[in-house]
C-alpha cells in the first residue's frame, strides 16, 4: 500500500493552490491534479488536509470473550487449541478456527508449550526407549568429509581422455 503525501506537502499545494490555478499548484509541486483538486475541496468541507488513517482496525472477533478464555487458561493450563474451540462453542456459541485462537492467544502472550522429552518412542516403564534406538552418535569413527577432487591430468583410466597433447 501506497504511503501518503507528507502533511507539509498538502500544506504548500493548498496555500499556492489558493493563489493560483489547482493545476499550477500541483505542476509546481508536482503531485497530480486530482490531487491538489481533491485537497482543496477537503479543505474547503473538512477545513483539513491531513491524511486519513489507512488500512483496518486490528480487531478479533474473539476480544470480547477474552475474559472467559483466561478463564479457561486458568481452570486447565495444558488445553489444547480444539478443546477451546469446543468450548466456545458450547458454551459462547461463537465458532472460530484454529488460526484465529492461536493469533489471538500468541497476541496476548497466553501459549503455552510444553517441554522435554514428552513424547519419546517406547513404553512409559522403561527407562531406555525403544530398543534399536540410537543412543550415540550415528558413527562411531569421525570421516573425514566427503570433498570431490578433481585433477585433470589424472583420470581413474589412464590418461585423460580429452588430454591435450603439446604441439
Amino acid at each position: 500500500m501506497g504511503r501518503p503525501y507528507s502533511q507539509d506537502l498538502r500544506e504548500r499545494v493548498v496555500q499556492a493552490a489558493a493563489v493560483i490555478s489547482r493545476r499550477q499548484a500541483a505542476a509546481r509541486f508536482g503531485v497530480g491534479i486530482a490531487t491538489s483538486i481533491r485537497w482543496m475541496a477537503a479543505l474547503t468541507t473538512t477545513g483539513a488536509v491531513a491524511a486519513c488513517p489507512q488500512g483496518r482496525a486490528r480487531r478479533s472477533k474473539l476480544d470480547p470473550h477474552e475474559a472467559f478464555l483466561c478463564a479457561l487458561i486458568a481452570e486447565k493450563t495444558d488445553m489444547t487449541l480444539g478443546e477451546m474451540r469446543a468450548r466456545l462453542r458450547d458454551e459462547q456459541t461463537l465458532t472460530v478456527g484454529v488460526g484465529t485462537l492461536w493469533s489471538f492467544l500468541d497476541a496476548r502472550d497466553l501459549t503455552y508449550k510444553k517441554d522435554g522429552p514428552c513424547h519419546q518412542a517406547g513404553a512409559p516403564e522403561r527407562e531406555g526407549g525403544a530398543r534399536g534406538m540410537v543412543r550415540g552418535p550415528a558413527r562411531s569413527r569421525p570421516r573425514p568429509p566427503r570433498v570431490p577432487r578433481r585433477d585433470l591430468d589424472l583420470h581413474q583410466h589412464g590418461p585423460h581422455p580429452r588430454a591435450f597433447t603439446a604441439r
